[in-house]
């Protein structure tokens, strides 16, 4: 059986997948600044009241949101402990073969 991967493609990949969270993270950070603004000066009433605590439970650690970035975070994971193995073994086969001149 043959293995053939570019292993710095794993690496990569990680790297998007963090990128990617920083951005949700960042957009999430936005949109809530916006929801207090809003609540705060353009909109006083018990449904901004109502709306500002559904929008809060998008930030806790149970929302959708953070599990979404978990699992990404999982995923990342996944592709870093991957590419160290790949390259690791790479790096043995080339010393293998090195020895047997």
């Amino acid at each position: 059986m043959n293995i053939e991967i570019n292993h710095s493609y794993l690496g990569k990949t990680k790297k998007e997948i963090e990128n990617y969270i920083n951005v949700i993270t960042s957009n999430m950070k936005l949109s809530t600044n916006e929801v207090y603004s809003l609540t705060r000066k353009n909109w006083k009433n018990m449904d901004s009241l109502t709306f500002k605590s559904k929008w809060q439970e998008q930030n806790d650690q149970s929302s959708v949101t953070e599990h979404m970035k978990a699992a990404l975070r999982s995923y990342a994971s996944s592709l870093a402990y991957a590419e160290t193995q790949y390259k690791d073994a790479q790096s043995k086969a080339i010393w293998r073969s090195s020895i047997l001149w």
